[in-house]
Order: C-alpha cells, then sequence, then structure tokens
C-alpha cells in the first residue's frame, strides 16, 4: 500500500487512514497546546480517505483562519464556529452528524485534561456519554459548548456583530442598539430564557430602577430588531416575538416635560458663560435666543450657509426642518466677527466632532454643567429649553402659530399649510424674530 507520505495530509495507521495537519505554532492555543491535528477516516481504501479528508482539510484551515482573525478566542466563539458550520451544512442529517461528531472531538481535547483516551478510562462500563462528561471536571464546559453546537442553548449576544454589521442605521443609533442588546443579555444570556412573561418582568424591574418609559421603549425597539434577525436565521420561532405587545403605564406622568427658561435666566445663563470666557458656548446660547435653532443645527453651520441676513439650514430630519432663519438685529456683529475667525469653514469654529462626527456634544455636556451650577438641576431644564423660551415669546407677542412653526422648522400639522402652502415670507419671518428680546442683552 503507498506510503502516507505521497499522499497530502492523509497517514496509514494500522492500516486505516487517518487525515493528518500540522498546527501553526501561533494558533496551538486554540487546539490544546497540540501539535497536530489527527482524525481517524474510518477507513482501510485510500481513495475514499481521499475524498474523506477534505471535510477536514476545509474545517481546519477556516478554524485556524477564525482563530487568526480574532473569532475563536472564548468557548461561546468556539462553539459558534461549529453552530455556522452545522446550520450550513449541504449532505443533510449525515454531513451535519459528521460536523457535531468532530465539535464533540474538539471540545473533548480542549476541555477535559488527557481528551478522549481520559474519557474513555473514565466511561468504563458506563455506556452514557453524557453521563459521563458531566461527571467529569470541566464536563460542564464540554456540555455547555455541544449545547450552543447544536442549537439548544444559542447565546443572547451569538450573531450580535453579524447583525451590528447588517443594521441600516446611523453609527450612534447601531452603537446605541448593541449596548442594548448586551445590557439584557446579562439577564438573559441565551435566547431560550427570553419569553413574553420574563421580558414583562425585565420591563417592570427597569422601571424600579427609574429608567424612563421613552427609555425602555426605544430599548425594545432595538431588542425588536435584533430579535428579528435572529428569526431570520432560524434561531428563534418565527411566529414568536416576546418583545411585542407590551403596555405599561407612564410614571409620575410620563415623560419629563421640557420647560423654557424665562428671559431672565436666560440672561443668567448668557452671563456665566462669558465670565467662564468660553465663547463658543456664549456665541451658541446667542444664537439660540434669538432664533430658536436646535444646538445641532447651530453646530453644524457653515459660513457658506450664512449670508447677510440669513441662516439656510439645508439638512434636517424633517423637510420642515429645512429652512431660512432670519438675523436677528441683535447677532449682526457677532455673526461678522464668527464669519472672520472662522478656521475650518464653520460658524461656530474649532468644536471638535465626537466619534459620530456630530459637533455638538462636547459642547451641550458644558452647557449642561454651566446650567446645573446656576441651579438648573431638574431634567426639565436642558437646552433645547432656549428653543421652548423662543416659542414662548413669539406667541405671548402675538405671532401666528402657523409662523413661528415656520421659523423653528415644525410641521404645522395641517395638510393644506404643508402641501400647498410657499410658505410664509422672508419679511414675515424677520418681523417675527425681531419681536424676540431679552432685559439688558445687547450684541
Amino acid at each position: 500500500m503507498p506510503h502516507y507520505s505521497k499522499h497530502p495530509y492523509l497517514k496509514l495507521n494500522h492500516r486505516t487512514w487517518c487525515f493528518r495537519y500540522r498546527i501553526p505554532q501561533g494558533v496551538r492555543h486554540a487546539f490544546a497546546g497540540k501539535h497536530e491535528y489527527i482524525r481517524s477516516l474510518k477507513t482501510t481504501d485510500l481513495a475514499e480517505a481521499e475524498r474523506r479528508k477534505q471535510f477536514h482539510l476545509d474545517l481546519i484551515v477556516n478554524k485556524i483562519k477564525a482563530v487568526r482573525e480574532g473569532n475563536d478566542d472564548n468557548l461561546i466563539n468556539a462553539a459558534m464556529y461549529w453552530r455556522r458550520l452545522f446550520k450550513e451544512a449541504e449532505g443533510g442529517d449525515e454531513i451535519q452528524s459528521e460536523y457535531q461528531n468532530e465539535a464533540l472531538e474538539e471540545a473533548i481535547d480542549t476541555y477535559i485534561d488527557g481528551g478522549m483516551s481520559a474519557l474513555l478510562a473514565h466511561a468504563g462500563a458506563n455506556p452514557n456519554q453524557h453521563e459521563v462528561i458531566a461527571s467529569m471536571p470541566q464536563g460542564k464546559l464540554v456540555l455547555d459548548y455541544m449545547n450552543i453546537v447544536s442549537g439548544s442553548k444559542v447565546p443572547t449576544t451569538a450573531y450580535l456583530d453579524d447583525w451590528y454589521s447588517a443594521y441600516d442605521a446611523e453609527e450612534k443609533t447601531k452603537d446605541m442598539a448593541k449596548s442594548e442588546v448586551l445590557r439584557f443579555a446579562q439577564e438573559f444570556p441565551s435566547v431560550g430564557e427570553i419569553t413574553k412573561k420574563a421580558v414583562t418582568q425585565w420591563i417592570d424591574r427597569r422601571r424600579q430602577k427609574g429608567a424612563s418609559v421613552s427609555t425602555i421603549r426605544r430599548g425594545i425597539t432595538h431588542l425588536r430588531q435584533y430579535w428579528r434577525y435572529l428569526q431570520q436565521l432560524e434561531e428563534v420561532p418565527e411566529e414568536y416575538d416576546p418583545f411585542a405587545g407590551h403596555r405599561f403605564r407612564k410614571k409620575n406622568g410620563g415623560q419629563v416635560e421640557v420647560l423654557p427658561y424665562d428671559p431672565k435666566e436666560i440672561v443668567r445663563l448668557l452671563k456665566a458663560a462669558e465670565e467662564k470666557k468660553d465663547q463658543q458656548l456664549t456665541d451658541l446660547i446667542r444664537i439660540a435666543i434669538y432664533s430658536g435653532m436646535r444646538i445641532e443645527e447651530i453646530c453644524a453651520l457653515k459660513i457658506v450657509d450664512v449670508t447677510t441676513d440669513r441662516m439656510n439650514i439645508r439638512e434636517a430630519k424633517t423637510k420642515s426642518g429645512i429652512r431660512e432663519v432670519p438675523f436677528h438685529s441683535n447677532l449682526k456683529d457677532t455673526f461678522k466677527r464668527l464669519r472672520k475667525a472662522s478656521k475650518d469653514g464653520y460658524l461656530i469654529s474649532g468644536l471638535k466632532p465626537d466619534k459620530y462626527e456630530k459637533r455638538h456634544d462636547a459642547v451641550g455636556k458644558r452647557f449642561g454643567r454651566l446650567k446645573t451650577g446656576l441651579g438648573f438641576k431638574s431634567r426639565q431644564h436642558t437646552f433645547h429649553s432656549i428653543r421652548h423660551t423662543v416659542v414662548t415669546q413669539l406667541e405671548q407677542a402675538g405671532v401666528e402659530v402657523s409662523l413661528i412653526q415656520r421659523i423653528v422648522g415644525h410641521s404645522t400639522g395641517t395638510l393644506a399649510l404643508d402641501t400647498y402652502s410657499g410658505g410664509a415670507s422672508f419679511k414675515q419671518k424677520k418681523d417675527a424674530i425681531q419681536k424676540i428680546s431679552y432685559p439688558g442683552i445687547k450684541d
């Protein structure tokens, strides 16, 4: 019979062919420190051995690739490698059975000292493999491993990275969603534990810890998206959604109501920013109190968006948000100075974007510290409260509600106005803006 060296990856052992592969040194930790991967091909026929070796060669090459890419550094990742192969296997029960047997051998070699030889010695006359494994030190790890491979105990986070990559949303939304799944998985480590009753109890616990209704609802939205992904992968029942249909009352009347600052409080905020010599924050507050613009809108303004008499908001989440906002006369000199001083093309220059390329995050936090230092500790007072202040001033000055909505970028809520009206004239908006005033503030 031919010598095994003439046949790559094959070795003849007592007339039975074996698959043999030398494991690269850098990945041996994932193979219990072994130098070689050896599996019996259970045949004396060379042609059949050549056919069967390809199965093992594909497995070992892909396994090494996974280890080098950092996807096989713990029990869950290692087991999920086999789980994916098991689910994607073509060839029916026979191939799936081979995968399962290979996974079991690997788990035994990895987690039980002495590997299969030790297991057989420990078994004695006991034919129940499950009992034998469970009775051995580290046997639970082998059983946990195989529960994942078979799908009887799929980890909640098993497909989280895949879902994150496929999730079509802004980076910040994706990060929030991933964090929500990770938080949820701390209480429900496997998908089999996730039932409607369990989710209801989880909601109750979060409410007791002070989470708002809006926070919980947002979290459930993310969790449902992930659950649907698991349904597509056929890891959870297609007809069952434990996150659907939950209703709960809003504690203490519901979401926190944002309150406006009164004009004197606006003056305090502006002067405090000036005293801190925080020019960026001072300019941000000044523009906001005379325009009602959102913090992200102001921070995103570029020099090219600002003309001699108006600010052009070119991007917004809604059609109503795209608009022209007239200058208040008290901003004329401020805009002149900012245009001249800009070094990066933005009206408020020098704001560093966060990892989501948003320029308002850091300065928004500075505003938070500023208002808290002045005694505005309630969540009812935020930067957005300035927007409420502007709306309140315009309303009290007798400006029509539809005109106020055009200025601040809200839908009028009226089909005729939103669809058929050409909108308020620039002069109408300019005249309305000039009605905003604060005691003792000048440009």
